[in-house]
């Protein structure tokens, strides 16, 4: 989840706020590693960093996506071309909608 706010009071506040309301209220525990408040340039959130106004495909979900695509891709004997054109298919529809 990511909460966009002017200054870093106003995101320390509302961490707080949230981090109160989901551990009291919800009884969930909240991993202090991955939470933080600070600019949104630079920051990475499932496989992509923002900056200035851009988004980009983080590094390391990049390099995982070809792997991926060229193991699909793969001359694969036991799995017909029409098969193999339905899963790569099915994998890149996928990585579209995320």
């Amino acid at each position: 989840m990511i909460i966009l706010v002017k200054t870093k009071s106003q995101g320390k506040q509302v961490k707080s706020d949230i981090s109160n309301y989901i551990t009291k209220r919800l009884k969930l525990i909240i991993n202090e590693s991955k939470s933080r408040v600070g600019p949104v340039s630079g920051s990475k959130f499932l496989g992509f960093t923002f900056h200035y106004g851009q988004v980009q495909i983080h590094d390391n979900a990049l390099k995982l996506f070809k792997e991926k695509v060229r193991k699909l891709i793969n001359r694969n004997w036991g799995i017909s071309m029409t098969r193999q054109i339905h899963k790569l298919t099915q994998f890149l529809r996928g990585w579209g909608y995320y």
